[in-house]
């Protein structure tokens, strides 16, 4: 990552407080070739039981060792050979064979850091420079290691810096996204997205106007970017529209949300003074209210997703051959996967044609227990999984590889 020149600055500010193209207006952003409208309604989305839409699923112990010990799994990064996970309570950056042998650590105390850094907010990984890069959300820096997990080095924030909401790197492209942020120059109009390649601006993307919302308004969300083997996905809240970018670097919109009108938001939400400063209060009173598409993947004709409204979070898989969304929040475990579930909390990653999910230790063992106490025999589980639950509660997070079938079966919908 190269430290913004005061060029770089000037050109960024012009574009982030005025400057417009072609591509500003969210209407005109171009479709993508395989553009589809998705018209759902959550409230009659279809159960299943595992053996319908589950092919396999693959449970990872996460080595459980002295240093390699993690809290949460707040983010997790899939390469060829291994998974990269940021335990956000502890700010440790973790390394994992894809069979699950811890490998090594980024922590405040790591070997050649010159400064202790406190908090890691997110990391970003530039796959084509091997590189992985953090901001210390409680100091001026900012800090770039290697995909082994060795210092490089250490140097100051910029003031784009403080700017940006998260980051995403694609092939030579890097690609912010700024929540709202306001300006002191209240008449100009900044963009959600901005494409920089090395220093040169190369698109701007989704205008708001500062002194309508700002990103204290709204609610925010975990993550905004979801890689998908070749695809490179970006959701916001209060927008139905999932979107992608090409290999230039340019955004096109993949998908748009069509739901009940009872579930949507005002077509104005993100552009009424009517809304200033209780767009919060807004969600809460109407809970039924369907904000934010996020933890969105692709893997085949599926399209796996979650919805959040004020009152709700639910994961769905959306049948592009069927039009048939499919709950993964209520569904029914059988024989085929061990009467167990199959995808924890929420879908975090996806690993080549499987998505990723995690349960914590303690829930697995009790699961396996509560599977025993119903005439389940704990020694007919596969060996894996009996290693898993012999290793008790005290053991980092079981992640779960769910791979789901190539045609899902409908012929037992409830």
């Amino acid at each position: 990552m190269k430290t913004m020149s005061p060029l770089y600055f000037f050109a960024f500010f012009l574009l982030f407080f005025g400057c417009r193209n072609s591509n500003t207006d969210s209407d005109g952003i171009p479709y993508h070739a395989h553009f589809e409208m998705i018209n759902i309604d959550p409230q009659q989305s279809i159960s299943l039981r595992t053996s319908d839409f589950v092919e396999s699923v693959q449970f990872i112990a996460l080595e459980t060792i002295q240093g390699s010990e993690l809290s949460e799994i707040a983010q997790i990064e899939s390469l060829s050979d291994r998974y990269i996970i940021l335990d956000r309570n502890t700010s440790q950056i973790l390394f994992f064979t894809k069979e699950g042998k811890f490998l090594k650590k980024i922590s405040p105390d790591s070997k050649g850091l010159p400064y202790r850094y406190k908090k890691i907010p997110c990391f970003t990984i530039d796959r084509a420079q091997k590189k992985i890069y953090f901001n210390d959300l409680e100091s001026s820096y900012k800090f770039e290691f290697n995909l082994d997990g060795i210092f490089l080095r250490m140097y100051p924030k910029d003031k784009i810096d403080y700017l940006i909401r998260e980051s995403h790197y694609l092939n030579d492209f890097r690609i912010n996204y700024f929540a709202y942020k306001s300006s002191p120059e209240k008449e100009k109009m900044p963009h959600n997205i901005v494409v920089f390649k090395d220093d040169a601006l190369m698109h701007s993307y989704l205008p708001f106007n500062p002194t309508v919302i700002d990103r204290y308004d709204v609610y925010g969300s975990n993550r905004y970017f979801f890689e998908s083997s070749d695809k490179l996905f970006f959701t916001k809240p209060y927008d139905e529209t999932v979107y992608c970018f090409d290999d230039s670097g340019e955004m096109l919109q993949a998908f748009r949300f069509k739901f009940p009108d009872s579930l949507r938001i005002p077509k104005d939400f993100t552009s009424s003074l009517e809304y200033l400063g209780g767009r919060k209060s807004f969600i809460k009173k109407n809970s039924n209210k369907i904000y934010l598409i996020t933890n969105f993947f692709q893997t085949g004709e599926n399209l796996i997703f979650k919805l959040v409204g004020g009152a709700f979070s639910d994961q769905f898989i959306y049948d592009l051959s069927n039009k048939s969304l499919v709950s993964l929040t209520n569904y029914l475990s059988d024989s085929t996967t061990n009467f167990l579930p199959v995808f924890g909390r929420n879908i975090i990653d996806v690993d080549t044609d499987m998505v990723l999910s995690a349960l914590p230790a303690k829930q697995f063992v009790n699961l396996i227990n509560n599977h025993s106490k119903h005439g389940g025999n704990i020694h007919a589980l596969p060996t894996e999984m009996q290693k898993i639950y012999n290793q008790g509660n005290d053991q980092n997070p079981i992640l779960l590889l769910t791979k789901f079938k190539e045609e899902i079966s409908y012929a037992s919908k409830y």
